[in-house]
């Protein structure tokens, strides 16, 4: 039987990591902040919502940050690789999420920045419910059912045995250079599951402009293979 899981808190996380570090591009800083306001302003982008963070004062931690507020998104550009966080994706802002993401690699990989991706990380965290009411076969609820199936019986001298979490690591496939899923029981939601899904891809064979297809097909799988149907 399909399992039903219908979504209420998710987000999401894209890492690009550059070929080599980004030392040309952090030479004009004036540019690179002209080409990303150019290119964001539509997304709500002003000048207020543009820094340039130290962190721990290493140049690992340098990087330019955007703020995009009316999507949730955070954006960094550092020496080594692009963070996009998304930490509130709902289906009113994941278009624009996507939009966001895909012109800032595709603004990166021009001619005039001449930035290359060496691999593209991305990682999506649910919390839902699985709404199948047939589904769950004890009183301690669908979703830890759905868990336990996964797992062994754990030591029985531990004290009472609440709930269970799993977590699968794959190795390479085609493109993808390696996958994980997870499953545990949601902190946010009464019976509830959690689900997080990650993968990284070759940024050699898989351009930016290709991974919300990629990365959306890479879920699909997921959940078919899982018996999972998910709603949102």
């Amino acid at each position: 039987m399909v399992l039903l899981l219908r979504t209420s808190y998710r987000d999401l996380l894209i890492q690009s990591d550059f070929s080599e570090p980004a030392f040309n591009l952090f030479s004009d800083p004036v540019n690179l902040q002209r080409q990303l306001l150019g290119k964001l302003s539509h997304y709500g982008l002003q000048l207020r919502d543009i820094r340039w963070d130290q962190g721990t004062g290493t140049l690992g931690d340098l990087n330019l940050f955007c703020n995009l507020s009316a999507f949730a998104v955070t954006l960094r550009i550092r020496l080594e690789r692009v963070e996009i966080l998304c930490s509130d994706l709902t289906p009113r802002n994941e278009q624009g999420v996507n939009g966001i993401a895909l012109d800032v690699l595709s603004l990166l990989e021009t001619a005039e920045l001449g930035m290359s991706f060496k691999t593209h990380l991305m990682a999506a965290s649910f919390h839902g419910v699985l709404e199948n009411s047939s589904v769950s076969l004890s009183k301690a609820g669908p979703s830890k059912d759905f868990i336990d199936q996964f797992v062994t019986q754990p030591p029985k001298d531990l004290g009472p045995h609440v709930g269970n979490g799993v977590v699968y690591y794959f190795g390479p496939q085609e493109h993808r250079l390696s996958a994980a899923v997870t499953f545990d029981l949601s902190v946010r939601i009464p019976d509830g599951l959690y689900v997080r899904l990650q993968a990284a891809w070759d940024g050699q064979s898989v351009h930016a402009q290709d991974l919300p297809a990629v990365f959306g097909n890479y879920l699909r799988v997921v959940y078919a293979d899982f018996g999972l149907e998910w709603k949102r």
